[in-house]
């Protein structure tokens, strides 16, 4: 902020010292400006234009008036024009230099309310009008360093917005990546939920065919198919115990000591 506001300084207005003053309300407007009575000077350039619209010099300093007012867009909308106006060449370097100064200003109020956006493309355009302002004259050092410092400035916001724009991706990498966790965790909990109710249906479906192999057998007969199923994992068991001795016996040797 502190060096947006130094370059402000740095491009300071360029009054107007043309030599033609072919008005009188203009001389009037001028000596209006020079006591910082700008609202005055607004009124007396503003009547030398309707006595010639085209009045290059008018334009210029009303421009200047208005910008002094805080009134930007309207300065913009009366010095932009004269940079087309190729008559008055030897003029319009100062027009593309105070132009710039107007831009410079608007960047500053956009970064007071944290609008980078904004800065950039306003210090864009000064810096496009103060190589305007160099290219009609060479020979202006001080717009020569103003360029340089507006340059600087560009590189210094657009770095913060690259490293601002890299955080909100790395921001929304991480989001995703934790999404994508939680989805997996729900897929997972859902299928196991599943195959739980799975295993409950298959349980309830065992106990239903249980329940129909027994209905209508008495008691008596259902203790006795228990115990001969009982019997008969017996001997399975016993024949399996036999198997395993047998080639235990078979497999054993005898050692001379």
């Amino acid at each position: 902020m502190k060096r947006i506001i130094l370059v402000i300084l740095l491009l300071s207005i360029v009054f107007s010292g043309f030599a033609q003053l072919e008005n009188p309300s203009i001389r009037r407007g001028n000596r209006y400006y020079e006591k910082h009575k700008y609202p005055q000077a607004e009124t007396q350039y503003r009547m030398a234009l309707k006595k010639n619209p085209n009045s290059f010099i008018a334009k210029n300093n009303l421009g200047l008036a208005l910008y002094r007012q805080h009134n930007d867009t309207t300065a913009l909308s009366v010095l932009m024009p004269l940079l087309n106006q190729r008559s008055e060449e030897e003029y319009m370097s100062q027009a593309a230099y105070n132009l710039a100064g107007v831009f410079v200003k608007i960047a500053g109020d956009s970064l007071q309310v944290h609008n980078d956006q904004a800065a950039i493309r306003n210090l864009e355009q000064a810096k496009k009008a103060l190589r305007q302002s160099i290219k009609l004259n060479p020979d202006d050092y001080q717009a020569r360093y103003n360029l340089w410092v507006v340059q600087r400035i560009l590189d210094s916001l657009k770095q913060q917005q690259q490293k601002s724009c890299n955080r909100n991706q790395q921001q929304q990498q991480n989001q995703q990546q934790q999404q994508n966790q939680q989805n997996q965790q729900n897929q997972q909990q859902n299928q196991n939920q599943q195959n739980q109710q799975q295993q409950n249906q298959q349980q309830q479906q065992n106990q239903q065919n249980q329940q129909q192999r027994f209905q209508g057998l008495s008691p008596q007969e259902i203790d006795r198919m228990l115990n001969a199923v009982e019997q008969q994992d017996r001997r399975v068991q016993q024949r399996a115990l036999r198997r395993l001795m047998n080639r235990r016996e078979h497999r054993k040797t005898d050692k001379n000591w």
